[in-house]
């Protein structure tokens, strides 16, 4: 089984980058490291896809869940307004079961 984490495919000399890549220098990205496999940079991730398996179910509720009103940056805050809440949620539902 492969190691999904970034440095792995960095040391094997893929052009990466960690996060949602911005820099169309890069070919690669890995959303959710150790998680999920990289995907090409054109391949924007769907909104609420917290779990990094490219569609939003019941995975994602579970991030979402063990995450509900933290602010230490964890995946879930959607809206980016600094803590994982209601307006998450609606955004997380508003895409559920979307591939």
């Amino acid at each position: 089984m492969i190691n999904k984490l970034l440095e792995t495919f960095v040391n094997s000399g893929w052009d990466m980058v960690s996060g949602i890549a911005g820099d169309a220098e890069v070919d690669w990205q890995l959303v959710r490291p150790g998680e999920d496999y990289p995907r090409l940079v054109w391949q924007i991730p769907i909104e609420g896809d917290l779990a990094g398996l490219w569609g939003v179910d019941g995975a994602d509720m579970m991030v979402l869940v063990e995450g509900w009103l933290t602010t230490d940056g964890r995946p879930g805050d959607l809206d980016a307004n600094g803590q994982i809440d209601l307006a998450d949620y609606a955004r997380l539902c508003e895409n559920w079961l979307r591939q």
